[in-house]
């Protein structure tokens, strides 16, 4: 199958697909850089005021420059079609390093964690952003040994654009979520997102 087409965009390969959309490298044409596009699923928008929605959320998750956090440098819309553009990671996520390893080292594993503490306490302390889906998968070593978080800031934005059509949509993966996320509670804060690294800690060390 061909890859997407959008426009100012070179589609190179496709890196991964999960509920949240589909991720492609993509060379960005007038700056001749790589970078990520997350496409979100088309099920999730359809009127202007979810474009206007879609597009003032990310712009807040753009605002947040940290070396734990994977940067958001665009976010559009074309032929219907919502994208992410940004910080093209070339590493591995530490979901591919346990699926690799079985278990991390403690060492490893609180290097890990306490990386992704720092990036989420920076979210929280600077705007107020709750991730919604703290998990291995969305967590990415890169080349020079960086934690990176991604994805962080996509959960808000999905979630109000879907909030008129869907009012219990629930975002975030079973094995992690916290008790009050699982219920569909709107007011959620950073514990949401210390409970799910709480798992994420146990999975790493366990297994």
């Amino acid at each position: 199958a061909l890859p997407m087409q959008l426009s100012g965009y070179e589609m190179i390969e496709k890196l991964g697909e999960g509920g949240r959309g589909v991720v492609w490298k993509a060379r960005q044409i007038s700056l001749d850089r790589i970078v990520a596009i997350k496409v979100l699923p088309a099920r999730l928008a359809n009127d202007s005021s979810d474009v206007q929605m879609f597009q003032a959320e990310a712009q807040m998750a753009a605002k947040l420059k940290h070396p734990g956090i994977v940067q958001i440098h665009d976010a559009n819309v074309e032929n219907g079609t919502y994208f992410f553009v940004m910080e093209y990671v070339a590493g591995y996520t530490v979901g591919n390093w346990m699926r690799r390893s079985g278990a991390l080292s403690e060492e490893q594993a609180l290097l890990v964690v306490d990386s992704v503490a720092n990036a989420l306490d920076y979210a929280w302390g600077t705007a107020r952003l709750v991730h919604c889906d703290i998990k291995p998968d969305n967590v990415i070593i890169d080349t020079d040994g960086t934690v990176k978080v991604a994805d962080l800031g996509l959960a808000r934005t999905i979630s109000a654009m879907s909030a008129q059509k869907v009012p219990t949509m629930i975002m975030g993966t079973p094995s992690y979520m916290a008790p009050e996320q699982v219920t569909g509670d709107a007011a959620l804060d950073c514990r949401t997102d210390m409970y799910s690294l709480g798992a994420m800690l146990y999975h790493l060390v366990t297994g």
